[in-house]
């Protein structure tokens, strides 16, 4: 991976469906420090307890079909990343986050993109379609700086 960089007090954002970290970098371009600013997460509940019932049937003159069973947990998933955006959004309008990095997976990644406003977009130096929601910070530095 290209190495990001992460001027002081730059922000990045690493999510997923279930989870956004908020970092800021409080070293300089050459040398990131990142620091935990807030952090967030939804309940990850099995999809045996979101969805109730059996599939829908639809009939098509004497013809029978089941529809095709709602995706709960891809439904929640996109749900927390509207969320995410709009929480972005409020902070790029209130003027905490000047610049940006956005740290993704792919299909988070144009989630996002639909929903974030053009002002937020503007901030974003860089997007790295990958997930770091799992990893520790400084692995996270390590990996952008690469």
């Amino acid at each position: 991976m290209d190495g990001v960089v992460i001027a002081r007090h730059s922000w990045v954002v690493a999510c997923d469906g279930a989870k956004m970290l908020v970092l800021r970098n409080d070293g300089d371009a050459h040398n990131p420090y990142l620091t935990v600013q807030s952090s967030e997460s939804r309940p990850t509940t099995p999809s045996r307890e979101l969805g109730t019932g059996q599939p829908g049937r639809m009939q098509f003159g004497t013809v029978r079909s089941a529809t095709e069973e709602t995706d709960w947990q891809d439904q929640a998933e996109s749900q927390f990343l509207t969320h995410v955006a709009r929480r972005l959004d409020t902070m790029v309008q209130s003027g905490l986050i000047g610049r940006m990095v956005l740290a993704a997976p792919p299909k988070a990644l144009g989630v996002l993109r639909r929903h974030l406003t053009p002002a937020t977009r503007d901030v974003i130096l860089a997007e790295v379609a990958k997930d770091l929601t799992t990893l520790p910070v400084r692995d996270i530095q390590m990996l952008l700086a690469a």
